[in-house]
């Protein structure tokens, strides 16, 4: 059963002609983790909890680390259902981590200003993008202060390696 908006195969093209090839990833047997969760990024088939992620990625590693095998035929990590609960708390964590991350709220932060990444990171509860090293701030008004603070930094008389 193909269910519109959950994931499936890519198009595939023949000359001229585009072919949809409907391969779908959707069985009876899904259910949803969470309210919060859509079904092409995490669900549950009976004694397995499935999520889909790249590889490349803090989020991949934190499900490695809590036991996720691939499953080639779903393309997708599983964990065992005991562990239900924290694959949930993972996947809504990422997924609030790149909301705030779309909202464009950049800071950059020198890399020996140590306290100003750990008042980012801890204190004010910003994203850090591996792949740029700039912090996404959730609020004006916290990028306001990193602002503020990296300024301070730089007039005195450090600057960044």
């Amino acid at each position: 059963m193909l269910v519109l908006g959950e994931p499936f195969s890519p198009v595939v093209l023949l000359g001229a002609a585009v072919i949809v090839v409907a391969v779908a990833y959707a069985h009876a047997d899904m259910k949803p983790l969470h309210d919060d969760i859509p079904l092409r990024r995490a669900w549950q088939e009976g004694r397995r909890v499935y999520v889909r992620c790249s590889r490349d990625t803090r989020f991949f590693r934190r499900l490695h680390r809590l036991g996720a095998k691939w499953d080639e035929g779903r393309s997708a990590l599983w964990v065992g259902s005991a562990k239900r609960d924290q694959v949930v708390e993972l996947v809504l964590a990422m997924l609030e981590a790149r909301a705030v991350m779309n909202e464009g709220r950049w800071a950059d932060i020198p890399y020996d200003a140590t306290e100003i990444h750990d008042h980012a990171l801890f204190g004010l509860r910003a994203v850090h993008d591996e792949k740029t090293g700039r912090y996404a701030m959730r609020t004006d008004e916290h990028l306001a202060e990193i602002t503020r603070l990296v300024r301070v930094w730089h007039d005195g008389g450090k600057s960044p390696k």
